[in-house]
């Protein structure tokens, strides 16, 4: 069986570096030469890579082993590292739940809501350090978790936002997905079911909105909107009351709310902060 060329071996190689750089991550590998064969240092340097990679998206090594000086590199080699690039590039937005760290990036705690009768919208700055980081966050499978909770005050409008908030469950943003974690209600995404790889490209973009199902409420939604400027991702929590009351004007809500922002972070790259940009009511 005949050894590999560099026309064979090098798009492979620059295929892996390309996902460990987008990842913020160091390479082994390196590219073959032109009219070289590949020989068992270039095999084992790949290897290392992709395993690198595998264990990052799946928690454990490849099938792929290295091997001892002057063993021959084969077309069966070839075969099976081009396969294992492969579920690479398919999968390399994911990571295994053993290689992030998750920890709460904000708290606002239980606030007092000022009665307001038509809408509270509340803005928050999600802010990276650099643009690099922001892409190597996303790249890697980093993300973050929306909860939502509430106190109400003892109305049934209140109750209502209370209920919303609990059936909304926990709504997730990652790399080339978003959605509802654990909810009893589902909600709409109008700009469509994507992440910030793929999304998030206008100003503002609306991802998700859901509708308070009870009987009496179902006009009231809440809405959650993004943009961002490459090293910030500015994010809009909007509770749009829009049920009319018996005498035919707006109920007052009020009662108490609590936002917690959970994040998952790769290889120690975590989002810098998250500040309160401004609220207003209504």
């Amino acid at each position: 069986m005949s050894q590999i060329s560099h026309s064979d071996w090098n798009p492979l190689v620059s295929s892996v570096q390309g996902v460990l750089t987008g990842w913020g991550q160091t390479h082994s590998s390196y590219a073959v030469a032109t009219g070289n064969t590949v020989n068992h240092a270039d095999w084992n340097a790949l290897v290392a890579d992709i395993n690198k990679c595998y264990t990052h998206i799946t928690g454990s090594n490849s099938s792929l082993s290295t091997v001892v000086t002057g063993t021959r590199i084969t077309q069966a080699n070839l075969t099976n590292a081009s396969a294992a690039v492969t579920y690479i590039n398919t999968n390399q937005y994911s990571i295994a739940s053993t290689q992030y760290t998750q920890n709460t990036l904000y708290d606002s705690g239980y606030q007092t809501f000022s009665p307001w009768q038509n809408y509270y919208i509340a803005n928050y700055n999600i802010n990276w350090s650099s643009f690099a980081s922001y892409n190597q966050f996303w790249n890697a499978g980093g993300g973050f978790y929306i909860n939502l909770s509430g106190i109400s005050s003892g109305s049934s409008q209140s109750q209502s936002w209370v209920d919303l908030f609990a059936n909304m469950g926990a709504f997730y943003v990652l790399p080339t997905s978003i959605g509802q974690q654990g909810q009893t209600w589902s909600g709409t995404y109008p700009g469509g079911n994507v992440g910030p790889l793929n999304g998030f490209n206008t100003t503002p973009t609306t991802y998700f909105q859901l509708y308070n199902q009870d009987t009496n409420y179902t006009a009231n939604y809440l809405q959650i909107q993004f943009n961002t400027n490459g090293t910030q991702l500015q994010m809009s929590i909007i509770l749009q009351d829009a049920h009319a009351g018996i005498a035919g004007g707006y109920d007052y809500v009020d009662g108490q709310a609590r936002l917690v922002v959970t994040q998952r972070y790769p290889f120690g790259n975590p989002i810098q902060s998250l500040n309160v940009a401004s609220q207003s009511q209504s």
